[in-house]
């Protein structure tokens, strides 16, 4: 995740709670870099993105769904793919590094 997608993703999450009940995400476990990546947008995700993201990726594990905060405020994944436990592993890891509290996300999976 480089620094433009990680403000956005900061400024989406920020929207959690004030103007959105929910936003919905993307993950990816290794995009065409080898990083991990997170797709989230305050309405819709577009397309376009999620499918060259899919065909690009070096590992084929994804979830998606929905982030939610729950009723401490902390963010709540509601998610479901083949890729949840990299999810939860990348959340503690380099994407709490581009993203600082994503460590203390919950992962729920749905489906």
């Amino acid at each position: 995740m480089n620094a433009t997608q990680a403000a956005h993703t900061r400024q989406i999450l920020s929207l959690l709670g004030r103007t959105r009940a929910a936003v919905p995400f993307f993950y990816c476990a290794a995009d065409a870099t080898g990083s991990p990546a997170l797709l989230v947008d305050a309405e819709e995700l577009d397309e376009s993105v999620v499918l060259a993201l899919v065909f690009s990726a070096r590992r084929k594990r994804f979830a998606r769904g929905l982030i939610r905060r729950d009723a401490e405020g902390l963010l709540e994944f509601q998610a479901e793919g083949r890729g949840l436990g990299e999810l939860v592993a990348d959340l503690s890891g380099p994407l709490d590094a581009a993203v600082p509290g994503l460590r203390f996300a919950r992962v729920d999976p749905v489906g």
